[in-house]
């Protein structure tokens, strides 16, 4: 998803389920004012843009724009099978459980505070 300007504010459209396999760009989609969608699946934001949007732009295969290929395929692995591990209701089968938790380990350096140096926190 991209950033959207709203009233001279970011509105960050990053999901729960890309959020925690890291299916997201610092400094783009994670950054904003305000979030709307970050403690919801990608199943949940479907739900919801039914009640507002033509099924044909809910639908739509999700695309990374850059390679060509579908979210799941670049993620390797579903969104049911991220949505399900969000939510804690189980894990598919061991080889989603597998890719998903590596995503996740790999991926957690996007939410934590950014390492800094202080160079005078030793001197003193």
């Amino acid at each position: 998803m991209v950033s959207a300007c709203v009233d001279g504010r970011v509105a960050n459209t990053s999901n729960a389920s890309e959020a925690w396999v890291g299916w997201e760009t610092k400094y783009g989609d994670m950054c904003g004012d305000f979030s709307l969608l970050a403690e919801l699946t990608v199943a949940e934001v479907k739900q919801i843009g039914y009640l507002l949007l033509p099924s044909r732009f809910i639908n739509k295969t999700p695309i990374d724009g850059l390679c060509g290929m579908t979210d799941e395929e670049g993620l390797g692995v579903s969104y049911c099978a991220i949505d399900a591990a969000v939510r804690g209701v189980g894990w598919r089968n061991e080889s989603d459980k597998a890719r998903i938790m590596q995503l996740h380990k790999n991926s957690r350096h996007k939410h934590e505070k950014m390492p800094t140096f202080t160079p005078y926190k030793e001197m003193w």
